[in-house]
């Protein structure tokens, strides 16, 4: 049987490079959830009966069933569901007390709140197939750094959801839930990050070094081996 992979922030970054290794198998359907489409996704659309493209911001997100309908993708055909929550945002860099109420609520939307609706609805909707989820975190989750108040706060909230399903069903064969910290990669959240100032973010100079260095990861590489690691194909 064939597997349907669910995976969120599609158009750059680890995302993309996911999306291009799903790609080339045959025997699975995407559904790919992203804000915009990047270029060459754009050319594809609509010209591949296995994947379905959903342009949504799902910091706008309140309703899985009525926004995205994922439920009338859950087919018998599929015994073996995905989901890689991907879609995350880094912004707004800023000292905690000058964040704007709409910024805060956006990024707890993106971040937390939407992958919370979508797990939910994967494992409301799929109790007779394997489900596997792979949450994409960080190494912000576990460590305070000044000025990602929301991105740490919103990937450690996160890592406790995940975790606490992995207890919820740790007696159940068929639920597999994965906390996966992809370490630093050359991503456009990498040069976000070196654009900021001291004032901001105190230790901004390590993450140049890294770049300096180069010590940040291609995503490709990030991709393939998660992807061999937990073979998701």
């Amino acid at each position: 049987m064939g597997k349907l992979i669910i995976i969120t922030g599609i158009n750059k970054g680890l995302g993309n490079a996911f999306f291009n290794l799903f790609l080339k198998e045959e025997d699975i359907t995407i559904i790919a959830i992203s804000r915009h489409l990047n270029e060459e996704q754009k050319k594809i659309k609509n010209s591949n009966e296995h994947i379905t493209f959903i342009e949504k911001d799902l910091s706008t997100l309140n309703s899985v069933d009525e926004e995205l309908k994922l439920n009338t993708y859950y087919t018998p055909q599929f015994k073996d569901v995905i989901f890689i929550n991907n879609a995350a945002s880094v912004n707004p860099i800023e000292s905690i007390g000058n964040f704007k109420d709409e910024a805060i609520i956006k990024a707890v939307q993106l971040n937390t709140i939407a992958p919370i609706l979508l797990t939910n609805n994967i494992i409301k909707n799929n109790t007779s197939k394997r489900v596997r989820i792979f949450n994409i975190s960080s190494g912000a989750a576990n460590r305070p750094i000044v000025g990602w108040g929301l991105y740490c706060s919103t990937k450690s909230a996160n890592e406790m959801f995940f975790n606490t399903l992995k207890l919820q069903e740790e007696n159940n064969k068929n639920v597999e839930v994965y906390n996966l910290d992809p370490g630093v990669m050359d991503t456009d959240m990498q040069k976000s990050i070196r654009s900021k100032g001291e004032e901001i973010m105190p230790n901004v100079d390590a993450f140049k070094e890294y770049y300096e260095k180069e010590k940040l990861k291609p995503p490709n590489e990030v991709a393939l081996e998660i992807v061999s690691t937990y073979n998701i194909l």
